[in-house]
């Protein structure tokens, strides 16, 4: 059984001393009293030797992803417990010529789209292609790439399933249980107070992302990012302090963006505030730069849509919007979104909501 815990702040998860746990977390800084880390170069022989052994074991979400075959066997009797988001989909840049190059080699048999690597080891110049196929499914996805993503058997080999998460509609783990009809129960938080999240209204400010792509990673590839990063100084060395009337002043922010974008926004007296977008992790900041606007990546929503699963890209945008606020201090904070797209889905789930 998989439960989909949708909480808004950071779950206190209890470990029964008579129960098996996988425990899946962002970055391992904290390892749970009786758990296992796994140190090795190769941990996927280190999983299935402590599973084997019933130790309790503490992975990454790229881990759990990977998880081999020959541990399902011993995993049946184990709880996962998943308090990190959870990216299931990887796009590989493999052109379909190549993929019927090597498929024509024996190196690969294709059957429907799904790649199976066949000769190994293999050491050359698709050695990412061939790292995925290992313990993923991996699908050519039109002429231009190729999408891994785990085998099903990593959420359906445990006795329970637990994920701790926040709107659990829209993420990409929801459309991946979609595409493999795998069944979860979703458990509803109670609802949260938003009036006390202010939202930047400053025209030169907002001016930035007024189009509706703006901000987004296509946007910000072709666009210079000098007025962007202008305004995230502004609002961290001086709107916050003048918003919340001098209680907060930068080093009660935090900012984030894409990290492909990070070095080009990163300035003096705040580059250090930066929290991944992915994050999971609470700080008790009061003032947000979210210097982004969340597309699902566009090869990931067309084999999405072309296998029948019902996709939303503000449904994701939104969900992992506030993923990022609340990981920050909810009781009194100040918000700037450059993207006006963002801004509005934003106010739209706060009417909503309130």
């Amino acid at each position: 059984m998989v439960k989909v815990y949708d909480v808004c702040n950071k779950p206190n998860i209890k470990f029964d001393i008579d129960k098996k746990y996988v425990y899946v977390t962002t970055s391992i800084t904290y390892i749970p009293e009786g758990f296992t880390q796994l140190v090795g170069n190769n941990k996927s022989y280190e999983f299935i030797e402590a599973v084997k052994l019933g130790k309790n074991v503490i992975i990454s979400q790229k881990m759990l992803c990977n998880l081999p075959k020959e541990s399902i066997k011993y995993l049946h009797d184990y709880n996962l417990i998943i308090d990190c988001i959870i990216l299931p989909f990887t796009v590989l840049h493999v052109s379909r010529k190549d993929i019927d190059v090597l498929n024509d080699a024996k190196y690969i048999s294709l059957s429907n789209n799904t790649i199976k690597w066949e000769k190994q080891p293999y050491n050359g110049s698709f050695n990412s292609l061939y790292k995925e196929a290992l313990h993923k499914k991996v699908s050519a996805v039109g002429n231009v790439a190729a999408i891994s993503q785990p085998h099903e058997y990593v959420f359906t080999s445990f006795m329970n399933v637990s994920i701790y998460t926040f709107m659990f509609k829209g993420q990409l783990l929801q459309y991946y249980f979609d595409l493999n009809n795998i069944k979860y129960e979703l458990v509803k938080a109670e609802p949260i107070n938003l009036k006390n999240i202010h939202l930047l209204d400053d025209y030169k400010l907002n001016n930035i992302g007024k189009n509706r792509t703006a901000l987004s990673k296509t946007w910000m590839k072709r666009t210079n990012l000098e007025g962007l990063k202008l305004h995230t100084q502004n609002f961290i060395r001086n709107k916050i302090k003048k918003l919340s009337n001098g209680k907060y002043n930068n080093l009660d922010c935090t900012w984030t963006t894409y990290s492909d974008y990070f070095d080009e926004l990163k300035g003096k007296g705040y580059t250090k505030l930066y929290k991944n977008l992915f994050t999971e992790k609470y700080t008790d900041s009061h003032g947000i730069v979210y210097d982004a606007n969340m597309f699902i990546n566009s090869v990931i929503k067309l084999y999405l849509d072309i296998n029948g699963v019902d996709t939303n890209n503000d449904d994701f945008a939104t969900s992992m919007l506030f993923r990022f606020i609340y990981t920050c201090n909810t009781d009194d904070l100040y918000l700037y979104l450059p993207s006006k797209r963002m801004r509005n889905l934003f106010n739209a789930y706060v009417s909503k909501n309130s």
